[in-house]
């Protein structure tokens, strides 16, 4: 450091002497006592790139800042590197340089740069508390602006898990807790994705916030956690956040995202029954709503092989365990398929309609036929009263006709044992599953159908073609030489 006490032109001498680096140390070392010297020196210091100010705020000299505001070459919305003084303040987190731009009525409080940061935006994500309370306290400032990723100020505290300053924000009647990111995604959803019970509750009690604003994949927050979120989480974690969102007595129950489906529905996803449960006890949640699949709740607990799902929606008086939509997939049909044999047995104990066609057309035993679930058809055959065993399905197919056709001869012999069976049923085609069977070359099916009592072995079809005429054409010997005998 120079000596102090000498004449100001010896002083200022001994500084023209020395580079740029030490001129600028010069600068920051020099006391206020010699402040003019160090204003003259500031003058001539040749900076680079780097504006005068700029280099002030990173070296975080108060005295140099204070000069560099009113210095007559001052730009104090110029950009370096991205970032105005007043960013550049933010970001290193100086309140002090941040009330010292703030005296300058030039200084643009609201302005952002290309990348969409702002002075805000910035002390935000370097948690700057006491830049945030400054700054925020500003009538201009622009509380809801969106850098170029999308991100709020108050997504960017959620993120980064910045309790004060998020609830700071949240409270200022200038934040639209609704505003939507890029993705359509609002504080509320990424509070849901975090996992964050806090913030959730938060912003569920806010009068500001739309708990039920969907994103461009048509879910709310209630949905988004069902459908894609909460299954990674504790079961008490995710009951924790249910009720959190449930704190809203606007909360939409039934929204429906782009296939149809609500959170009770992707309740069903989850073997858990302890979130579905929550969900039944709301007054207003439709358990019997139907994605455009066709699939209601119950079908989808039932295609899962979820029993105690379905348990707890019987319990639901509002369910309809049949739904008699023409597009709904039966319940029943849906555990058939699945081949989840428990759950067809408790759905046919609670008076499941046995005979329900799905959308398709098929009953639930003619999908239990074709996924071969023997044990299934087994137990639908033991309704006799009720079971339409004859009903005819695709290409008027029963399912003996069916099951003879694709050479099922064990789900052949089943329904053989069934007293209402006709052997002798036709297709649109006026073919038998005698006439299939020999067509498939299915010998073993053949055999077992042609001891049943007054089954038609000669009848022809629509083309005129006989059971071995079929067989002959197809080359099925072993069943050509066994119908001979007819």
């Amino acid at each position: 450091m120079l000596p102090l006490g000498l004449p100001l032109e010896i002083f200022w001498w001994i500084a023209k002497s020395l580079d740029t680096k030490d001129l600028r140390s010069l600068c920051l070392v020099s006391t206020d006592f010699n402040s003019l010297c160090r204003e003259r020196l500031f003058d001539c210091i040749d900076f680079g790139e780097t504006p005068p100010i700029h280099w002030a705020i990173q070296q975080k000299c108060l005295g140099l800042v204070r000069y560099s505001i009113h210095w007559k070459r001052a730009r104090l919305n110029e950009e370096h590197l991205g970032l105005t003084p007043l960013m550049l303040a933010a970001k290193v987190g100086s309140a002090e340089v941040i009330d010292l731009l703030l005296s300058s009525d030039s200084v643009e409080v609201a302005y952002h740069n290309r990348l969409g940061e702002s002075a805000f935006s910035l002390a935000v994500a370097h948690k700057s508390v006491q830049v945030v309370e400054r700054l925020i306290s500003e009538q201009d400032i622009d509380i809801n602006n969106q850098s170029l990723g999308g991100d709020l100020p108050l997504i960017i505290a959620l993120k980064s898990r910045q309790s004060y300053i998020f609830q700071l924000i949240l409270s200022d009647a200038r934040t639209d807790a609704s505003l939507r990111d890029h993705y359509g995604q609002t504080p509320l959803h990424e509070a849901v994705e975090m996992g964050d019970e806090n913030a959730i509750q938060m912003l569920v009690r806010n009068k500001r916030v739309d708990v039920n604003c969907f994103n461009h994949r048509q879910e709310t927050p209630l949905l988004l956690h069902f459908k894609r979120y909460g299954r990674f989480l504790s079961i008490e974690k995710q009951l924790r956040i249910i009720e959190a969102l449930l704190l809203s007595p606007f909360i939409n129950l039934n929204h429906q995202d782009n296939n149809g489906r609500t959170a009770i529905w992707h309740a069903m996803d989850n073997p858990s029954p302890r979130l579905a449960e929550l969900l039944l006890r709301q007054r207003n949640v439709d358990s019997n709503c139907i994605d455009k699949f066709g699939q209601t709740p119950l079908a989808q607990a039932a295609r899962n092989g979820f029993l105690p799902l379905v348990k707890l929606l019987l319990r639901d008086p509002r369910l309809d365990i049949s739904p008699r939509c023409a597009d709904a997939v039966p319940p029943l049909w849906s555990a058939c398929r699945a081949g989840h044999y428990s759950t067809v047995k408790f759905l046919l104990q609670n008076s499941a309609d046995i005979n329900q066609k799905s959308p398709t057309g098929t009953t639930p035993l003619w999908i239990a036929i074709v996924m071969e679930h023997v044990n299934i058809v087994h137990l639908l055959l033991n309704y006799e009263e009720t079971i339409s065993v004859n009903d005819q399905g695709p290409q008027s197919f029963t399912a003996l006709i069916f099951a003879s056709a694709n050479g099922r001869h064990n789900i052949v012999t089943l329904l053989l044992e069934h007293p209402n069976i006709n052997v002798n049923a036709v297709d649109d085609q006026g073919r038998t599953a005698f006439w299939w069977a020999a067509a498939g070359g299915h010998l073993d099916v053949v055999r077992v159908l042609s001891k049943e009592p007054g089954v038609k072995k000669r009848l022809k079809d629509l083309k005129g073609k006989t059971a071995y005429a079929i067989a002959r054409d197809h080359n099925h010997v072993n069943i050509k030489l066994y119908l001979r005998r007819f």
